[in-house]
């Protein structure tokens, strides 16, 4: 991003800090990722402008995986034409062009794929990746918006970029992380939890798991948004894919939190620097996702990793064939494709790997419909 419009955007930041009361946590992480028009998110697209990779930026055979399960889903809801994919935070359109261009024909008469998108310039990007496929394709900005259709509400890594509450255990009582401003820049401000039913409703877990000086993330959207995912069914499935983690594990294998930052393709953990031109990310609690989606009306659910999940959808028989593919091209002198079938094994093979993208959480739950039989 030009340095010029990145020097500007901190600046507007950091004077709305400055001329306000402290920001809880929450309300600045959403100020400086979504904010109109210096907000993170408002100027980048995840995979694109030299931020990290998401899985369908990285292979195309994340989608191509993935859609086995839209072909499932229809069919266990009896095959209807008019079914729908409801994606939310499709980034920059890779994963709906490789999925649908992966799908059968039957699946792709009468498709429906609605993109949950609230900012215009990567709506922008999305048309543009699907204009030449077929399907119907139309475009909300929130969740909310849709009329109830019958198919699967998917999100890639949407959840982890929720605005969270980021609280530390204190000596004789909870304290709750605020942002300010001085003539040195942005600061925490250390605030007691008074009061607040929710939050200290929600603390009671990580409290019995955690020491005076530890802290957590707690994300107050997660409610709202199962609602709404359900409220966008009529029947079918919801498959969310995100880092994150279940109850205690969420805790105490991450006793600082789990919040980081992204700028560019370095990780950090100080949500204070370079405001406007950093991402913040902390793990979904898929425990409390989980039961936010059974209090919302969804049923029966699997958790698993991604690593496992796409295993379940012929992963190892994708490398077993790229192995098979350099091995050909090998013997045949044919080094230029070789070395890209190389690549494109890495690239699969990272999508499963421990402690990286295959550690990431996969929550697949129904709604007025059957499981998905091959799960169980």
């Amino acid at each position: 991003m030009n340095d010029a419009i990145a020097a500007k955007a901190e600046d507007e930041l950091l004077r709305r800090l400055k001329t306000g009361s402290p920001l809880r946590f929450d309300r600045f992480m959403f100020l400086v990722l979504y904010s109109d028009p210096w907000g993170f998110y408002r100027r980048h697209t995840p995979g694109e402008d030299g931020t990290y990779r998401t899985s369908p930026t990285l292979s195309p055979w994340f989608a191509k995986l993935v859609c086995k399960d839209f072909v499932a889903m229809r069919r266990n809801l009896g095959s209807p034409r008019g079914f729908t994919i409801v994606e939310v935070g499709g980034g920059n359109g890779a994963f709906a062009r490789e999925a649908i261009r992966s799908l059968p024909d039957e699946m792709l008469d009468g498709l429906r794929w609605v993109f949950v998108e609230p900012f215009d310039q990567i709506a922008s990007r999305q048309k543009d990746a699907v204009s030449d496929l077929p399907g119907s394709f139309s475009w909300v900005t929130k969740l909310g918006e849709i009329e109830p259709v019958v198919g699967c509400v998917f999100a890639n890594e949407v959840i982890d970029n929720f605005p969270a509450r980021l609280f530390e255990v204190g000596d004789e009582e909870l304290l709750e992380v605020y942002v300010s401003s001085d003539e040195t820049g942005p600061l925490e401000v250390l605030l007691p939890v008074e009061g607040d039913s929710w939050a200290q409703s929600e603390s009671k877990g990580p409290l019995e798991h955690l020491s005076p000086g530890d802290r957590f993330e707690l994300k107050p959207m997660l409610s709202s948004w199962a609602e709404d995912a359900s409220r966008a069914l009529k029947s079918g499935y919801l498959l969310v894919i995100d880092y994150g983690d279940i109850q205690p594990s969420i805790w105490t294998r991450r006793p600082f939190g789990s919040l980081v930052t992204y700028r560019g393709e370095s990780m950090g953990t100080d949500p204070l620097e370079a405001l406007g031109s950093t991402d913040i990310t902390s793990h979904v609690d898929f425990t409390s996702l989980a039961h936010a989606a059974h209090e919302a009306g969804f049923e029966a659910h699997h958790l698993s990793s991604q690593r496992d999940f796409l295993k379940r959808l012929g992963l190892d028989d994708v490398l077993a064939d790229l192995r098979s593919a350099e091995r050909e091209a090998s013997t045949a002198g044919d080094f230029a494709s070789y070395l890209a079938t190389m690549a494109e094994r890495s690239r699969v093979h990272a999508l499963g790997t421990p402690g990286g993208l295959g550690d990431l959480r996969v929550l697949l739950a129904t709604k007025d419909a059957p499981p998905l039989a091959d799960i169980h």
